[in-house]
């Protein structure tokens, strides 16, 4: 879909108004720090939505808070979360099979980068915040999930793969790992940050950017870093946000998306959020949107104009126009929703505390 001329943005956000979602895949799943918070469409409310209910919801079975989600199309796909739980449905989340837990241990993201066979899941180890990696990997479907190390040592919140062999994680204390043979050998690279990663995103084997935290002498910042050498040379894009990242997702080499959310202390509200935007490959973000009283984890777009975000108290917001103005869907729920995927850009899963929600997209 890339174009030797790009569309600016305000002609994007001038075109026929429809729908959307994001990064991340996977988001982590520290999720207070990271803030998943309430609101609803116009950031005001509790997040619940009116009008009719468009997410049907499915139960696991499990009594347990689900951090990452990934879908391989309407009926296969995969929940992680607590415990190092990984779930399994293939009839489209009617029943689920557990495949892998671990007391000792939780799982932020998970990715299963070409097809239905091989995956690949990050987190941490030793309980609490900090932790220590935490790496899986299967090549059967998650029939059998094997450990992987790096030997880093650091809680890693997210993990994305170009192919099944070439893939990065990031996480805490500024970590960006890679590997080029499936896991069995990781390098890490070097960031030139000590703060926290929490999304990771490539469009090839070169090109990348991740987004977290960044704190310099004029308070925090959303910090973005972006690569066009396979992560030999990391370099700080300015992001324009007073916001600490949570999620960042491109749809070419130019354009892309990376929302946040924080918890502030005001007469008038909570929470504050921001979406920014691209259309240079990260060399300017703009402002596309900014609002209170709601934190946003995760956000994913099917093209152009259409994406979603979800967030606390069963929030889940659609732009139509590439981040500009979003409109709230009913979830049916008022439980946190901390992450979400599309599948094949039509199949919609949304996961969060011990919940579990799909929705068709149809965009005419």
């Amino acid at each position: 879909m890339k174009s030797n001329k790009k569309t600016p943005f305000y002609l994007l956000i001038v075109q026929v108004t429809i729908v959307l979602s994001l990064f991340s895949c996977g988001t982590s799943s520290d999720v207070d720090e990271n803030g998943n918070g309430h609101g609803n469409g116009n950031g005001n409310g509790n997040g619940n939505g009116s009008g009719e209910v468009l997410w049907e919801e499915f139960e696991t079975g499990k009594n347990l808070s689900l951090s990452s989600v990934y879908f391989i199309d309407d009926k296969t796909g995969w929940v992680v979360g607590g415990n190092a739980s990984i779930l399994k449905t293939e009839d489209g989340g009617d029943s689920w099979a557990l495949q892998h837990q671990d007391n000792d241990a939780s799982v932020s993201a998970i990715y299963f980068p070409v097809n239905d066979q091989v995956g690949y899941a990050v987190g941490a180890a030793g309980g609490g915040l900090t932790g220590e990696e935490f790496m899986l990997k299967t090549i059967n479907g998650g029939d059998d999930w094997v450990s992987m190390e790096s030997g880093e040592n650091v809680r890693l919140l997210d993990v994305y793969f170009v192919n099944q062999d070439v893939g990065w994680a990031v996480g805490r204390s500024g970590a960006i790992i890679k590997t080029i043979n499936g896991g069995d050998d990781w390098e890490l690279q070097e960031s030139n940050t000590t703060e926290r990663l929490t999304s990771v995103f490539f469009i090839d084997e070169m090109t990348g950017w991740t987004v977290g935290r960044g704190t310099g002498d004029d308070g925090q910042f959303g910090q973005i870093l972006h690569t066009s050498d396979g992560g030999e040379n990391w370099v700080s894009q300015e992001s324009n946000s007073g916001i600490w990242l949570n999620s960042v997702q491109f749809f070419d080499d130019q354009l892309g998306w990376a929302v946040g959310s924080r918890q502030v202390y005001t007469e008038d509200h909570d929470f504050e959020y921001i979406v920014i935007g691209t259309e240079n490959g990260g060399e300017t973000w703009e402002v596309l949107h900014e609002g209170i009283d709601l934190t946003v984890g995760s956000a994913q777009f099917i093209n152009e104009r259409y994406g979603w975000v979800v967030g606390r108290y069963g929030t889940i917001l659609r732009t139509e126009d590439g981040g500009s103005t979003w409109q709230e869907e009913n979830s049916g729920t008022g439980r946190q929703l901390s992450s979400l995927h599309i599948a094949q850009g039509q199949y919609a899963w949304a996961v969060g505390s011990r919940i579990v929600l799909y929705r068709e997209i149809s965009i005419n």
